[in-house]
């Protein structure tokens, strides 16, 4: 008997050894991994930008209109949303998901925009293309330029609005989800892509027009029976957007978004398989999302928009200017993981000069995990900052100079008012005195002649 519980006692001891050497994020690490049938996928922490989950995430496939993410950032960037858009001749006819806009017809680049966004109306990429870029090659510049600066390697744009089957118009799944990121930062962008329905009011060619969004996981819809006997139901909790994509060529695409807590997840499939149809995309993102909620969770290690410091700026109208961290700094990690693991550091640029405008870099957030950096996040400057005058070279502010130049001013004007009075008090002392010796002189020069009148020798 003894010797079985020594047995036993040897036996635990193992157990509890072998599992204080296992990694903090083992059971996240042994988590069932989603297997979407598509051809590519990915799955991002939105606040993080981490990615939890890959599938050929840098191969170039064919986005269709996912592509439209791309055309309204840039719309938003550039266009005032209330401006008035006359549809050119290129923007009419144009086929597939469209809103039959004429040309000639007037309508809001708003109104343009939630038709390109909600329900993926191929006309209205198109007259916002050429309104914001002059025409559809230089919109296509702009495009492949706003790209290359977000960091996406694997992307080529030929088309506003995805309606192409060129192997040189192709985005990743990576590179979708980058961009679908900083799509959701746009707050005007992220609450278009939340709407069910939207309508247009008659305009000058065409009665009102009422649409319904292409996302399926936005709203409730009829139930399908899976030929495995499984029930697929499109909507998902915490959906908040945001655009599907379908083309021949490159099959059913998604970039979609959840919301729960303080966690946002981006999921994306690239041509997806199965025999739901249009269903599949919404069918393959799922299992993605849950596996990311159940087993991750974002921490936030500073806010957005939080200021972490100040710059010094050689050369500007200011020079001692405030940065934040525009869109904060988090991490993600597994459910179980301490947060003490996690820590970030910032490091502001050094040698920064004028001009600069509002939004400008001028630093990063560095985020560590055990130690090691994982995640780095832009710091930026709140205003713009244009060249001062000579003296911006000494990092004296206009403002600096000028506060010198009249601190200067007063001093100069009290030593001449003090100098002044000190001159006012010589001249009076100097009165005084000439006074005092004229009456001493008068006062001698009576007595003498007092003297003489009398006839006193003394």
């Amino acid at each position: 008997m003894k010797k079985k519980r020594v047995s036993i006692w040897l036996m635990a001891l193992v157990v509890i050894l072998v599992l204080s050497l296992l990694p903090a994020d083992a059971s996240a690490a042994a988590a069932e991994l989603p297997n979407p049938d598509c051809t590519a996928a990915v799955l991002m922490d939105a606040g993080s930008g981490k990615v939890l989950y890959e599938k050929n995430a840098e191969a170039h496939t064919q986005p269709a209109s996912v592509t439209k993410l791309m055309t309204a950032l840039l719309v938003v960037e550039h266009l005032d949303l209330d401006k008035e858009v006359k549809v050119p001749a290129a923007a009419a006819g144009i086929l597939g998901n469209n809103i039959g806009l004429k040309t000639g017809e007037r309508l809001t680049v708003r109104q343009l925009l939630n038709a390109m966004l909600i329900v993926s109306a191929n006309d209205a990429a198109v007259a916002l293309a050429i309104e914001t870029g002059g025409s559809l090659s230089h919109f296509y510049q702009m495009m492949n330029a706003k790209a290359k600066a977000l960091g996406m390697k694997n992307t080529h744009y030929k088309s506003p609005n995805g309606l192409i089957e060129s192997n040189n118009h192709y985005m990743s799944a990576e590179d979708t989800a980058i961009l679908t990121r900083v799509f959701l930062r746009n707050q005007t962008l992220a609450a278009i892509v939340k709407k069910v329905h939207y309508e247009i009011p008659a305009t000058n060619k065409s009665k009102a027009r009422k649409m319904k969004s292409t996302n399926n996981m936005l709203f409730d819809s009829k139930s399908k029976i899976h030929a495995d006997g499984k029930l697929i139901h499109p909507r998902y909790a915490g959906t908040i957007g945001v655009k599907t994509g379908t083309m021949n060529a490159s099959g059913y695409c998604f970039s979609a978004a959840v919301k729960r807590g303080s966690t946002t997840l981006i999921a994306v499939v690239m041509h997806a398989n199965g025999v739901d149809g249009s269903l599949s995309r919404f069918s393959a993102v799922i299992p993605m999302f849950d596996y990311g909620f159940e087993n991750f969770r974002d921490v936030s290690l500073v806010a957005a928009g939080a200021a972490v410091g100040h710059v010094k700026v050689r050369y500007g109208h200011h020079t001692f200017v405030k940065a934040v961290a525009a869109e904060g700094a988090s991490t993600t990690l597994p459910k179980e993981a301490d947060e003490d693991i996690a820590s970030y550091k910032v490091v502001l640029d050094k040698d920064i000069k004028a001009p600069l405008a509002a939004g400008d870099k001028v630093g990063v957030v560095n985020v560590y995990e055990s130690g090691e950096k994982t995640a780095s996040f832009d710091v930026t400057v709140t205003q713009a900052v244009t060249r001062g005058g000579p003296w911006s070279a000494l990092y004296i502010s206009d403002m600096g100079f000028f506060v010198i130049c009249l601190a200067a001013a007063v001093i100069l004007l009290l030593l001449a008012v003090r100098s002044a009075r000190r001159r006012r008090k010589r001249r009076e002392h100097e009165a005084r005195m000439r006074r005092a010796r004229e009456a001493q002189a008068q006062s001698i020069a009576a007595r003498r002649a007092e003297k003489r009148k009398r006839g006193w020798p003394f």
